[in-house]
């Protein structure tokens, strides 16, 4: 597998690495309790159980300390367990003059609240049944959804009968926030149905836990992460290179890192990231952005692994702009705020291009991609580094220019638009704004430039996030094509590397190679199209192994492994998974 080599001036990361064949091997393994069995239990036991609790109480009496318990939905994951519907019944909540509902077995970290009293002339209602919990772990009980450990933090509580469940106390883990009594979002059902999305938008796996996310981010970190004291963190790089960090590994580290509640390691690479600071640059003593590559944990420049190590990547920055974003949210205090705010000037500053009304992204801060005589300022554009959902929260973070990042969010889709084949949504690795190859000296510079390949495969994990975290409706449009044609493959045999038609390029390196590469971020993308489209792609991600002898135990599919992972399981959003 080669991504991206650079022939000319200081540029971008894009990891070469050896692609052994990829191993047979398939282990699915996920074994849950059936629901329809459940149901039937629930059916004969639920009746009886809450005549017996009205035999035992009248509406004189207060609702025992214990509380009555009835299998049913589950409550929610720590945080709040959200306000009942009048009159109704909903999943998580408690509902007037009726039965508070629990959500199955009590997570740790807070006691259990006693219910309130039952209102005269109440009737005790019956939650429904087989709700189950948002990502963030199985409640472990019956009617929740089996797979992971039950999260910590504070118990969402019996609601009191005929009133307001009370909030649960402490912090919801990674991947979900308190369940909610209203409308479930889209992509999950009251009863008997698939978790709802933790984000609002699409459609939740309920094949992949947060444990598996967990397992994939410390499998990154026993490989590429290094401690170099001092409270400095580098990534290492390709395994036949980890004395090498690209910007882009600390990227995408921080993202995880802030994700996952890591903040020793988030500061550690921010504080690498800072050695790795563009000082070389034309005039520039130091405009915020990182030297794609930089050696050992002093970040020292070296030409070992490439002629042209300077030189900052747009993906690598904008990832880095945004984590800061979401540690200012999740832990708050420090810099956060103030360094993603000079980081997101630099990057509208020095990477981006307008032509014909529209903000183009450009794949970096050189000089190179601004030579007019060879149509470089629109003739090189890498459609993966489009990141219109981060572009949203620029425009939050920074509101003199929300104007501008909002148009650029827009513009995304216009020249994505244009790069699309119009049947299966792929794009090229790298191409021009006006939707065709790349300038002859950007696509000479590049693997495969116009096939869909190593670079072009994170798009659907980019733009898929804009759907998760905003609905938007152009971004679910393009992941929804994409996912069609993946669909008709089907996902289980899906290679490396396509011509923007679908077909095999059988003239890329490793063509057929079934990776992490791709069906990680084809299952984030898939996450706006079906529950059941979803679950399939999420678990093959699970069926390719990632031991260090096979194709994806290199330094890039560990990665989109964890942060595909992070994704499905909830806990990649806006404020850093908290």
């Amino acid at each position: 597998m080669q991504r991206g080599v650079r022939r000319h001036v200081n540029l971008l990361l894009l990891e070469p690495t050896t692609s052994p064949a990829i191993f047979g091997l398939r282990s699915l393994g996920r074994t849950a309790i059936h629901p329809r069995r459940l149901f039937l239990a629930q059916r004969v036991l639920v009746p009886s159980l809450a005549f017996l609790w009205l035999v035992g109480c009248s509406s004189s009496n207060p609702l025992p300390h214990e509380s009555f318990l009835v299998f049913g939905g589950t409550g929610g994951v720590g945080g709040s367990s959200g306000t009942s519907a009048t009159g109704g019944l909903t999943t998580g909540g408690g509902t007037t003059g009726g039965l508070g509902a629990t959500g199955g077995s009590y997570p740790s970290g807070g006691s259990l609240p006693t219910g309130g009293t039952v209102p005269a002339g109440g009737t005790g209602s019956v939650v429904s049944t087989g709700g189950a919990m948002p990502i963030g772990g199985a409640t472990g009980s019956t009617g929740g959804t089996t797979g992971g450990a039950p999260p910590t933090g504070g118990s969402g509580g019996v609601a009191p009968t005929g009133g307001t469940p009370p909030t649960g106390g402490g912090t919801p883990p990674i991947g979900g926030s308190g369940g909610s009594g209203g409308t479930p979002p889209t992509g999950g059902n009251e009863t008997g149905g698939a978790p709802p999305s933790p984000y609002g938008n699409g459609y939740a796996p309920v094949t992949v836990t947060v444990d598996d996310a967990r397992a994939a981010y410390e499998a990154w970190k026993d490989i590429h992460l290094e401690d170099c004291g001092s409270g400095v963190h580098r990534v290492r790089w390709e395994n036949a290179k980890l004395d090498a960090t690209v910007s882009e590994g600390i990227g995408y580290g921080m993202l995880l890192a802030v994700s996952w509640n890591d903040q020793t390691v988030f500061d550690g690479l921010y504080a690498y990231s800072r050695q790795m600071a563009n000082k070389s640059g034309p005039g520039v003593s130091n405009n915020h952005l990182m030297d794609w590559l930089r050696y050992g944990c002093d970040a020292h420049k070296d030409t070992k692994y490439s002629e042209y190590p300077d030189g900052a990547a747009a993906d690598a920055d904008l990832d880095v702009a945004m984590a800061l974003i979401m540690a200012n949210c999740r832990w708050g205090g420090g810099n956060y705020s103030s360094n993603a705010t000079n980081i997101i000037n630099a990057i509208r500053e020095h990477m981006f291009w307008e032509a014909d009304g529209l903000r183009i992204l450009q794949p970096g801060d050189s000089s190179w991609f601004d030579d007019t005589m060879t149509g470089m300022p629109t003739g090189c554009v890498n459609y993966s580094y489009f990141a219109p959902a981060y572009y949203r929260a620029f425009a939050e973070h920074v509101p003199a220019d929300a104007a501008f990042w909002n148009a650029a969010a827009s513009d995304a889709y216009t020249l994505l638009g244009r790069a699309s084949h119009s049947t299966t949504g792929l794009v090229r690795n790298w191409g021009s704004a006006d939707g065709n190859d790349a300038v002859g000296s950007c696509s000479s510079s590049y693997t495969r430039a116009a096939s869909y390949g190593d670079d072009a495969a994170r798009t659907p994990w980019r733009i898929g996030t804009d759907y998760l975290w905003y609905g938007t409706t152009a971004a679910k449009s393009w992941t929804d094509r994409v996912t069609t044609w993946v669909k008709g493959i089907p996902i289980s045999q899906t290679g490396q590397w396509y011509h923007r038609d679908g077909t095999i390029d059988s003239e890329a390196p490793s063509p057929t190679d079934h990776t992490v590469i791709n069906v990680g971020p084809f299952a984030v993308g898939a996450m706006s199209y079906d529950q059941a489209t979803v679950d399939d792609f999420a678990a093959e991600i699970l069926a390719i192994p990632a031991v260090s002898s096979a194709h994806d135990g290199e330094y890039f599919p560990r990665m989109l492994r964890a942060l595909s992972l992070l994704a499905l399981s909830g806990g990649f959003t806006a404020c850093g998974g908290g």
